[in-house]
């Protein structure tokens, strides 16, 4: 696993690879030794951020880590030089294109050999756990379900739920008003277009006995519209005729 980090300053951000309404993620190329193969790039959930003029946004603040499964050829060893090409958009009250090339030189443990303790490994390990799991996964349970038109979200004893969706999710006529909820339960209509519901769902829970709370995301991929069951056919006698 690779891992791209990106420090953001603070009072600005960057973009989630997701629905916005405005601005576009980073984009991250990636080059590396032949046979060494990488796989999509593994995000953490955004959090909303709306503008004057009701312009929603999904962004990251602080820091943002993107990891980039690796796939290591049989028998490498010796070392491996990685490059990435990469461009964003870092916004606050204006907008600043930028880019650059960054380079990592790796050691590969031969076979049988011990793996190295990369110093990026806690890293990585944070990284990991902040990539959103899928729903079924969740702890406690978190049900989502389309039903009537509209996606329904459950968390017992959450304060807030929210849902970011993806590029390729079906049409939301309301993000920016009932994308978010400040309750256990999200209702959140959707268009009348066949299609996907995918995206994340983030769930805020108490903290206990005074702690902070706590904020868990969950992939969710749902078909938009119930399939409607086929009608029954004719019945035929042995001759074929009805």
């Amino acid at each position: 696993m690779l891992a791209v980090q990106f420090e953001i300053e603070p009072r600005w951000h960057l973009y989630w690879p997701g629905r916005n309404d405005s601005g576009f993620a980073p984009k991250i190329t990636l080059k590396g030794p032949e046979g060494y193969e990488f796989g999509e790039p593994l995000w953490p959930a955004p959090k909303r951020h709306v503008q004057a003029g009701g312009i929603l946004d999904h962004v990251f603040e602080g820091r943002l880590t993107v990891l980039i499964p690796l796939s290591v050829p049989k028998g490498a060893s010796g070392e491996a030089k990685f490059e990435a090409d990469l461009s964003w958009l870092a916004c606050e009250r204006v907008c600043v294109a930028e880019s650059a090339r960054v380079n990592l030189t790796l050691k590969i443990a031969a076979d049988g050999e011990k793996p190295l303790d990369a110093a990026g490994r806690g890293l990585i390990i944070a990284a990991r756990a902040a990539v959103p799991k899928p729903i079924d996964e969740a702890k406690p349970k978190v049900v989502a379900a389309v039903h009537a038109g509209s996606l329904i979200v459950e968390a017992p004893g959450a304060t807030r739920i929210e849902f970011y969706p993806f590029e390729d999710c079906v049409e939301i006529p309301d993000l920016l008003g009932r994308g978010s909820a400040k309750a256990a339960r999200l209702a959140l209509p959707l268009g009348r277009g066949e299609g996907e519901v995918r995206g994340v769902v983030s769930v805020t829970m108490p903290g206990a006995a005074g702690a902070p709370a706590t904020a868990a995301s969950y992939s969710v991929d749902l078909p938009a519209k119930a399939k409607e069951p086929e009608p029954p056919r004719p019945a035929t006698n042995a001759g074929g005729t009805k």
